[in-house]
Parts: structure tokens; sequence; C-alpha cells
């Protein structure tokens, strides 16, 4: 199966774990990658280190603006980037580790399913060694999309189909993703909102690293619940719907 494979990633100040993430996108097993990375104005190594690994398969994007989140990074990568030349869009986050079949098998599960959305389970990890299932592979219920997201955007893999559709959307109302904090509930709200069928798989593809710079994290913990509940109390969840 010769499959082009479009991986997006967004970095920032990301030298101590990116290369460790881009090995394993560039090891991938029965598929072909093309990384294209958006960096935010690191102020450490980050594009040194990526750029050391001289692989022809790896392109950094001119330096833009400052983004200010993830989120609107990859927005800016879904935008900029053009989709002609693949069968299938991906996002990576610096700091993961992807399994060798991650890519395969999720297009396997498109491509014979004909769907258009695929996520999956993640092992959590924490640098004490601790690993945790963070299991999102439970029954879809009507509305969901409205609660949150179908598991880490990391682990996302679209049609191109998909992908131009989306990217139609976000360029039409981009003043309006700029209130969009979180790229993979928007993923799954739009896809669920617009009847494409999407799967999420109870294998998990990565592991999904944990440490004090994550944006939401792995749901464990006191700290990480207590940011939640802020959130719901001061009105952040219900603005995110209604954008």
């Amino acid at each position: 199966m010769n499959v082009n494979c479009l991986i997006l990633l967004a970095t920032y100040n990301g030298e101590k774990y990116v290369l460790e993430q881009l090995n394993s996108i560039l090891n991938q097993e029965g598929v072909t990658v093309k990384i294209v990375v958006s960096d935010d104005n690191s102020s450490d190594n980050t594009l040194q280190v990526i750029s050391s690994l001289k692989d022809s398969r790896i392109e950094i994007l001119p330096s833009s603006e400052s983004f200010g989140s993830a989120s609107q990074n990859f927005f800016r990568l879904i935008r900029d980037v053009a989709l002609d030349d693949f069968d299938f869009v991906a996002f990576a986050d610096q700091d993961d580790i992807w399994y060798s079949d991650k890519l395969f098998r999720a297009v396997s599960v498109l491509s014979q399913n004909n769907i258009d959305a695929y996520s999956s389970n993640v092992l959590a990890f924490w640098e004490d060694g601790t690993k945790k299932l963070i299991d999102k592979a439970g029954q879809q219920k009507e509305n969901d999309f409205l609660f949150g997201s179908s598991g880490p955007g990391c682990t996302c893999v679209f049609t191109k189909k998909f992908m131009i559709n989306f990217k139609r959307e976000i360029i039409l109302r981009r003043a309006l993703t700029k209130k969009i904090d979180l790229h993979d509930w928007l993923f799954y709200a739009y896809a669920r909102s617009n009847n494409y069928d999407w799967f999420t798989d109870s294998n998990p593809s990565m592991l999904y690293r944990q440490h004090s710079n994550n944006v939401f994290g792995a749901n464990s913990g006191i700290k990480t619940y207590l940011v939640r509940w802020n959130k719901s109390r001061n009105g952040w969840y219900r603005k995110q719907i209604l954008f």
C-alpha cells in the first residue's frame, strides 16, 4: 500500500524531546511520511535540533507571528500547507513517542471502513516511569462533541477530503478560530456536527508524554482536576461551545 501521509507538527521550546518524537515519526512502517513544522518563535534550540536531522522529509515553514498557543499554531499549518500530494493528514505534538505502526493502523482503519476521521487511546507516561492508559474509546453519544474531544489531537488522522473541507471552513472563519483554545475539540465537533464518521481506536497508538508544560495532558491528578474545575466555573467551557 503506497500511502502518502502529511504530518503537521507544531513546536515551541521543544528542544528536550522533539528529536525523539521526530525519529518515531520518520520510522513509521508501511507508509510514506512528510513532516511540516511550524515553530512558534522558540527561544531555545528547537529549530536547530530539527534541522540537525538533515532529512528531506522534514520541512520547516518560515517564521511567522507569535501564535501563543498550540491550537493557533496548528490552524496556521492547516491554512498554509498544500494538501494535494497526500492521502491522509495527521497531527503531532513535539514531545510524544509514536508506535511504529501508528499511521499504518490508522489509515488501514480509515480505508477499510470508508470513514474520514480517526483517533485512538494513548498510554500516558511520566518521567518517574509511571504509565496510565487514557481510554477515550467508549461508545459515542449524541451531542458528546459539545463537551470535549475524542482523545488527544496528536492521535488524529484524517482523509484528505475531510481536511480540505475543514481547511476551507477555518479560512472562511479565521476570526472565529482565533477564539478557539483546543484544536482537537474543534476537529471532533466539526466532524460530528457535519455527519462524518469518527472511529476511536481502543488500541493505544503512542506514548503520551506528561510534564509541566502540557496544555491539558492526561486528565489525572488533583492539579489537573483543579485546572478543569476553574475553567468550568469561569465560563470557559460555555464560551468554547458557543463559538
